[in-house]
């Protein structure tokens, strides 16, 4: 079976999931440094681009 029988009974998955979707926003957001968001920004709007 590809889900558990208990998936939305059991708040481990919720907690789990949510621990997940942090993990990866705040990898995400480090992940960018403000010189590379400059660069992009700089190579869009040199192509005139928005």
């Amino acid at each position: 079976m590809m889900l558990e029988p208990d998936i939305f009974a059991n708040p481990r998955y919720a907690r789990f999931s949510l621990r997940t979707l942090l993990s990866v926003l705040i990898c995400y957001l480090f992940g960018m440094s403000p010189i590379d968001v400059q660069s992009r920004w700089r190579v869009r709007h040199a192509h005139g681009q928005e």
